[in-house]
């Protein structure tokens, strides 16, 4: 306990003659994420298992208690030294824009094409950090299901738009297309919703029974589906 509260005076005073610092706390497995470090921290790192598939079960954990805004999340290599089922590019940037999105892996090994795609996927992220970090969370499943989502919905300052990260577990029948319905929550019933990039229009009503069509359009273990309000 002594050493507890050592370590909140000591950040405080770190906080209060470095304000301009952005500090990240780490976590490394232990536990060791409270409100108090909070207080004294912009972001935490959840756990050092970066593997994609184990971060999604880390992550789906922490954001049952914590904001997005908190949520330090890396790009990685593969192989990870425990997580080493195969997934796309994409696959590991969608499970990072679900927090804080960083970096974490050798950019100087990566061909043209990588650099390039990456850049991409960052662009898009900043498109919809902002939902991210501030909207309303909803779980949808759980990491083992065949599909895992997490819907972010914006306030009043975006319009209602909504963003939805969803992950596809491996497809065990090959050359099948994968297709899936995700059911929304907290949209007004009867509010008309455009899916982003498709003709694809629902009321609210409709997406939280139905649901709204993921293509899977970024990657085929992935995909990143933007839900705009329909002005009238």
């Amino acid at each position: 306990m002594q050493h507890a509260r050592a370590y909140y005076r000591l950040m405080t005073l770190v906080r209060e003659e470095f304000p301009h610092v952005t500090v990240e706390a780490c976590a490394g497995g232990g536990g060791r994420v409270d409100n108090a470090v909070l207080a004294v921290c912009d972001v935490v790192w959840p756990s050092d298992e970066t593997g994609p598939r184990d971060r999604l079960a880390i992550q789906h954990g922490f954001l049952s208690t914590y904001p997005p805004s908190v949520m330090s999340s890396w790009v990685t290599d593969e192989p990870d030294r425990l997580d080493r089922a195969p997934v796309s590019l994409e696959f590991r940037f969608v499970v990072a824009m679900a927090g804080v999105l960083g970096l974490g892996a050798d950019l100087l090994a990566w061909d043209d094409d990588t650099s390039q795609r990456a850049r991409e996927l960052v662009e898009l992220y900043r498109d919809i950090r902002r939902v991210v970090h501030t909207g309303d969370v909803t779980r949808r499943g759980k990491p083992t299901d065949q599909y895992y989502a997490v819907q972010y919905t914006g306030s009043g300052a975006d319009d209602g738009r909504v963003v939805l990260l969803v992950w596809a577990r491996p497809n065990t029948r090959p050359g099948s297309l994968r297709q899936c319905h995700v059911p929304l929550l907290l949209l007004d019933r009867d509010t008309d919703y455009r899916v982003r990039g498709s003709q694809q229009v629902v009321t609210g009503t409709a997406a939280s029974t139905v649901g709204v069509a993921v293509p899977f359009a970024l990657a085929p273990d992935c995909d990143v589906v933007v839900i705009d309000r329909v002005c009238t």
